[in-house]
């Protein structure tokens, strides 16, 4: 019975969304998660496969949220369209959707021509700041859904999310923009919405993962159940099972269980608990699964088909994942194209980093039998693909000579193709293309066609010799017509036409092209196959079969591992031994790389940092800046009932702020914890610390924290946190974090000081496009978790490495007891900054190490004031004085710079008759690395020196030992044995 043929059941709801009040309605993890994070402003996003209650939890959201007194209103994108519709229109009618939702007071058509000057994406971001957030006061949330629609437009959306992005980032600057979030809802993945590939306008947004409904949160589902089936829990739990919690299908299932128990007397199904298994698969067969295609209304399964067939191209890329998956199980989840429009499609979903069949529903439905109606199972078959070295010249030259000698090679080829019992498919201009059955068969057929033409080119002229190159590739073919069907004829060049799966034929043909003349590429897979039978007969042939490393094929995405056969060594070209080069200057890249991105040099290559700063030239002290210490001396000169437990007592602090304050400075720096109020016997203390404009304190962000001083405002406040490395060692600089409680204030205490100091100069700070943090054009731009010779380090907030200042002291200091004797010269302070910390050993505030530290167990260490100070300085030099921040190379320059001293080890290598010589040569070019290194670290650059010298010493010592352990093998003479020995087969015979 069709589903809108039923009565009854109106408990239950079939397609569009439900209600906010709607009594079947499931509250899922989702729900708190959502609400939560829109509530707390964060910009939160909802991307899943089509049914999943996303609408529904929209509709729900917002209606909470307006309990709270948030404005909400939703765009729907579908509603604004996106075929034939031009960027003007479709952001003017976001506009027009913002207007009716938030019911704005502003006439649309006179707001856009008075900025008609500006593009589409600037006039939307101009009327959510002045219109928007102007008109409506309160705490905003827009639900943007559908926005898969995008997809449809024949402009990018990127400007769109890059736009929402800003909006967050405003934030900084701009307090209005707290009260704005964003919601995102649809059947799409981030990056199918962005096509800018180097935009990031969701690396700040929250992930709201929405899961089927679960036993536990499904009491809602029960209800409609009771009175209808007589174990209804039994039921539900039955029902999950098969839907396994798809809401629609779910909700579908119910009402038709509802249904089918309203025509029984009583209108009540009688099920023995024990029966209700039994029961309920019967009822899902008949009701859902027979006859599925016409039965399915509302459409459900026709959507998740319609979706996998879509495309024929990612369609048989899905299908032949998902045919594995329901032959084993499961497979490991991946973000590549396909593991992600199954997920989309809502077939499967991801469960403990696997993929599994959603539920046993579609499980059945879609099985085996149907993917094989859509997407036969491949043959495995090798493909042989030949062609002609320089073959457009010779054409060019004599065309007609040519082609004459290419019938002849072909009729040659053929033939040894049908001893083999191989099939020529087809002609490809100077190439053939045949198919074998085996792999064995292609290989043995290709070294018989190099042999052949070799035996018959012996006494030819040069003139007359083709020389051939063949690829080799061994995998799963499949044969298609433009539909979803099989095509009768199984014809193999459709298949390369319309190859969907494996591109077998595809990486064939690019192998070829990467032979040398007269030699046979194999593909990893190929090689694998035949490697046995090739050791059997290679000495009989005297074949010369190695590695020739990965190659990056042209139109195939990922590296081909390749093997090479040579017949005989005249086919080795003379670039040939270059290559070897390249490639194991590759492979030790690669290995130095990959052994540096899991940590394992990192603490190489930050000893070599710290021995860089140790040898910066020095620099003096920084005339800024003045250090009121509060020594050991001066803690005990201050009565212990009046400091409380502190280094400075109120009385103290009272007459040293109104003595600092008469003499001017520009800015004063107090580094002492003041988490209690002033006592109340210091009037005056607490009355100077709220009106001073120039006096910052500090706080501890974090659990536990340290509060600031009640009396300072959060413009005035700068947490001391710093960032410690796994050695102890202090090399980052921590200047801004996003969640800085229980500090009212997310900057740093040193980039505050810097920042009022820097005020007075007329520089204020600003965030530039890319979110970093700047100072006039000086771009404090923020460390990633992968930056330099770090590897995966905690890089939340902004941080930024700290350039030491080479200097023994890095400003003039004076201690408090003679301040407030009054030994302090007032020009000392005047326009300058005045940090106070305590130096005394007692509140072990002294023992910070830094890259001049050294050893372990050194005690060249500095205090917390002293770090402070290093920070301050580094912000001004940098921004007054143009002293360089230390800077970085993004990941390719990097590995093209220990490829580049790779290289240079093969070379080495090359001109290197021993071990000994090379490791002579090596360290002279070591020392020029480490030279570089020195000269480009004076300039504020971290360059990857560790890496650079051990790729060299790899790719020279890899040469020369197999080098030498060849030529031994084959009894060459010492002297003469070079890495060239083993990759020169002449010179070995």
């Amino acid at each position: 019975m069709r589903a809108d043929e039923l009565n009854g059941a109106d408990r239950y709801h079939l397609g569009g969304s439900l209600p906010a009040d709607a009594p079947t309605y499931v509250v899922r993890k989702a729900d708190s998660e959502l609400y939560n994070g829109l509530l707390a402003g964060e910009y939160c996003y909802v991307l899943n496969s089509r049914q999943m209650g996303k609408s529904s939890l929209r509709i729900r959201t917002m209606c909470k949220l307006k309990a709270q007194g948030i404005a909400c209103a939703e765009i729907e994108l579908n509603g604004i369209g996106s075929q034939q519709i031009s960027a003007q229109q479709w952001y003017g009618g976001i506009i027009q959707e913002l207007i009716s939702g938030f019911d704005l007071q502003v006439n649309r058509r006179n707001w856009l021509r008075e900025y008609e000057d500006l593009s589409p994406v600037q006039r939307l971001g101009k009327f959510l700041e002045t219109v928007l957030l102007k008109q409506i006061t309160q705490n905003i949330v827009i639900f943007i859904d559908e926005i898969d629609s995008v997809l449809g437009l024949s402009f990018p959306a990127d400007d769109f999310f890059v736009l929402i992005r800003n909006c967050y980032d405003r934030r900084a600057t701009k307090s209005d923009y707290k009260r704005l979030t964003f919601a995102l809802l649809g059947v799409a993945t981030p990056s199918d919405l962005i096509q800018d590939k180097y935009a990031t306008p969701f690396n700040i947004g929250r992930a709201i993962e929405l899961k089927g409904f679960q036993v536990h949160e499904s009491a809602a589902l029960i209800q409609g159940l009771v009175g209808r089936v007589s174990c209804p829990q039994a039921v539900l739990s039955e029902v999950l099972y098969w839907t396994g919690g798809q809401p629609f299908l779910t909700q579908k299932l119910c009402w038709l269980l509802v249904n089918r128990c309203n025509q029984e007397q009583n209108g009540l199904c009688i099920i023995p608990e024990n029966e209700a298994p039994r029961w309920v698969k019967q009822f899902v067969q008949t009701q859902i699964i027979e006859n599925w295609e016409a039965q399915d209304e509302p459409e459900h399964l026709r959507t998740i088909r319609d979706r996998l067939l879509g495309q024929l191209h990612c369609c048989q890329r899905s299908l032949q994942i998902y045919r594995i998956i329901l032959e084993q199980g499961s497979v490991e989840a991946k973000n590549s194209p396909e593991h992600i429009e199954l997920r989309l499609s809502g077939l499967v979903n991801k469960h403990q980093g696997n993929l599994v069949v959603y539920n046993p529903i579609y499980q059945t439905v879609f099985n085996l039998d149907w993917i094989e109606k859509y997407c036969p199972k491949e043959r495995i078959l090798a493909v042989v693909f030949t062609d002609v070295e320089s073959f457009s010249t010779k054409m060019a030259a004599d065309e007609k000579h040519t082609m004459g000698l290419l019938q002849r090679d072909f009729q040659l080829i053929r033939e040894c193709c049908e001893q083999f019992s191989g099939e020529v498919l087809k002609g490809l201009g100077d190439g053939l293309l045949m198919r074998f059955e085996t792999a064995q068969k292609a290989v043995d057929c290709a070294i018989a066609i190099q042999n052949s033409l070799k035996t018959a080119a012996a006494n030819l002229p040069k003139r007359d010799i083709l020389r051939h190159r063949i690829g080799i590739h061994l995998g799963e073919v499949f044969f298609f017509q433009n539909d979803f069907g099989v095509s009768p004829s199984r014809n193999f060049i459709n298949a390369y036409q319309d190859d969907v799966m494996g591109n077998v034929v595809n990486v064939a043909a690019r192998l070829q092209t990467e032979a040398p003349a007269g030699g046979i590429f194999l593909s990893q897979t190929v090689y694998e196959a035949v490697k046995d039978h090739l050791n059997e007969v290679k000495e009989q042939q005297q074949l010369q079969i190695m590695k020739a490393g990965e190659r990056l094929l042209k139109n195939i995405p990922q590296p081909v591992a390749v093997y090479i056969i040579t017949l005989d060594p005249y086919l080795q070209p003379w670039w040939w031994n270059i290559i070897i080069v390249l490639i194991t200057a590759a492979i030790a890249t690669g290995m130095v790389f990959g052994v540096r991105s899991r940590g394992w040099l990192e603490s190489w290559e930050l000893s070599v940092f710290d021995h860089l700063m140790r040898l910066q030239p020095h620099e003096g002290p920084d005339e800024r800046l003045l250090i009121v210490e509060i020594t050991e001396k001066d803690v005990q000169a201050q009565p212990s009932a009046e400091r409380v437990g502190s280094s400075l007592s109120d009385r103290a602090f009272a007459q040293l702020l109104a003595k600092l304050e008469s003499y001017q400075p520009q800015t004063i720096g107090l580094d002492i914890y003041r988490d209690r109020p002033v006592d109340e016997n210091y009037p005056e203390l607490a009355q100077a610390m709220k009106k001073s404009d120039r006096l910052f304190t500090i706080c501890h962000y974090g659990n536990p924290g340290v509060l600031p001083p009640p009396e300072v405002s959060a413009e005035r406040q700068g947490f001391n946190n710093v960032v410690l490395d796994t050695d102890e060692i202090l090399r980052r600089h921590l200047i801004a974090v996003s969640d800085p409680l229980p500090c009212q204030n997310q900057y740093a205490f040193s980039i505050q000081i810097a920042a009022h100091y820097l005020k007075s100069q007329g520089i204020k700070p600003q965030l530039n496009p890319e979110g970093y943090l700047q100072f006039g054009s000086t771009v404090f731009k923020t460390l990633e978790k992968n930056t330099g010779g770090y590897s995966n380090i905690d890089s939340s907030g902004h941080q930024i490495l700290l350039n030491y200042r080479a200097t023994p002291q890095i400003a003039e200091k004076i201690t408090l007891t003679d301040v407030l004797n009054g030994q302090l010269n007032p020009k000392r302070v005047k326009n300058r900054i005045v940090l106070i910390g305590t130096t005394a050993p007692s509140f072990n505030d002294h023992r910070w190490r830094t890259p001049s530290s050294g050893g372990q167990n050194t005690v060249q260490t500095l205090t917390g004031i002293e770090i402070q100070a290093q920070m301050v300085s580094q912000i001004l030099s940098a921004v007054l004085d143009h002293r360089p921040l230390m800077w970085w190379w993004s990941q390719p320059i990097e590995i093209l710079w220990i490829g580049g001293w790779s290289l240079v080890g093969g070379i080495l290598a090359h001109n290197s008759c021993s071990l000994l010589g090379f490791l002579s040569r090596g360290g002279v070019a070591t020392g020029i690395l480490y030279g570089s290194g020195w000269v480009l670290f004076l300039q504020g650059g971290w360059i990857p020196i560790v890496p650079a010298a051990l790729a060299l010493v790899m790719t020279g010592g890899i040469l020369i030992v197999f080098g030498s352990m060849s030529g031994k093998a084959r009894n060459i003479p010492a002297n003469r044995i070079s890495w060239v020995s083993f990759l020169n087969p002449t010179y070995l015979r």
